[in-house]
């Protein structure tokens, strides 16, 4: 008994984990929709005008992580 509800615990958070990607997948995805509607053209989505940091989907949390563009190859400050 102990196993079988380890077992469907493991699947139960398995299950959530993949709809706080895909939930994840759809924000991004309107995001960019968002941006090329409005004209933007390539550019990056001000930071300031979105959620980035710990974003709810159900009982899960994602985080938008990337790499500073205020870098240069070099990794010093431009």
């Amino acid at each position: 008994m102990s196993l079988e509800l380890r077992a469907s615990d493991n699947r139960v958070s398995g299950l959530s984990a993949e709809q706080a990607i895909a939930g994840a997948a759809r924000y991004v995805n309107y995001l960019l929709a968002t941006q090329i509607a409005n004209g933007s053209n390539g550019a990056f989505p001000d930071p300031a005008g979105y959620l980035a940091e710990a974003v709810p989907v159900g009982d899960a949390h994602f985080w938008l992580i990337s790499r500073d563009t205020n870098l240069t190859t070099s990794g010093r400050a431009s």
